[in-house]
């Protein structure tokens, strides 16, 4: 079984054939679902669709690239958290890639520090996007894992080693998404050759970033069982034992038994 961490289910380019995506995933053994919320008016889809199909689960939260039109204050975003098939926190973080760092800085950060502080309240943990922004995503969860400990995925991880390790000592998780796959990616491989098997996780981020031999395609969550494979041959393992393993971690971390 295969569980795809990550994917935007409710994107127009995947809602209105959701029913014969799934019967594709299943028939690549991918069992298991996190449906991500980046905005507001995203939530309502998300959460129907979490309450529709099984081994279906939500993450909420706002998208850094969002935090122009949207900032949410911590009172206003409160009450989804109590759902229970909302068992994560995000995607948020900071996304300098498109972005004025000194104009968006102060709205991104404030974004962040409300999603960390109700990942810090309803232990639930925290899925963190980084984009050109290494530095401020170390020290805003560092600084804020010292306040009250809390437990967050590395979302389809592409940084760099050094941020990779102080984020283990952290005893985060780490997402692989189908960039593993790509020609170009030999130092994200050698990155993920070092991360310890037991915090690692697969995703698609669908539609977004398929993976070899997909490329140039509509991703979907069929898709993470070719990361997977990658994955699996970059630790060195068997693709039974990643499949397991990364099933299981993404399991204890969301306490899903």
């Amino acid at each position: 079984m295969l569980i795809d961490s990550h994917c935007h289910l409710n994107d127009e380019r995947l809602l209105p054939n959701l029913d014969e995506i799934l019967v594709r995933a299943k028939a690549k053994n991918v069992s298991g679902f996190l449906a991500i919320g980046c905005k507001l008016e995203d939530f309502e889809i998300v959460l129907k669709i979490a309450e529709k199909y099984h081994n279906f689960w939500a993450s909420l939260g706002i998208h850094p690239a969002e935090a122009d039109e949207q900032n949410p204050s911590y009172e206003t975003l409160l009450p989804f958290y109590n759902n229970q098939n909302v068992i994560g926190i995000g995607e948020c973080g900071f996304d300098f890639y498109y972005a004025d760092k000194k104009r968006d800085f102060k709205r991104q950060k404030e974004l962040f520090l409300t999603q960390i502080h109700l990942a810090q309240k309803f232990q639930k943990p925290l899925i963190i996007h980084t984009r050109d922004a290494e530095k401020e995503t170390q020290e805003i969860l560092e600084s804020e894992y010292k306040n009250k400990p809390f437990q967050a995925i590395m979302h389809c991880y592409t940084g760099t080693w050094d941020l990779a390790r102080k984020m283990l000592d952290l005893g985060f998780y780490f997402s692989a998404s189908g960039v593993i796959t790509f020609k170009k990616a030999n130092e994200l491989r050698e990155i993920f050759s070092k991360i310890p098997t037991d915090r690692l996780l697969v995703e698609t981020d669908a539609p977004y970033l398929s993976p070899e031999p997909y490329r140039g395609k509509i991703c979907e969550p069929s898709f993470v069982f070719e990361t997977a494979k990658k994955l699996a041959e970059i630790k060195k393992t068997s693709f039974e034992n990643m499949a397991n393993k990364t099933t299981k971690n993404f399991k204890k971390l969301f306490s899903l038994h």
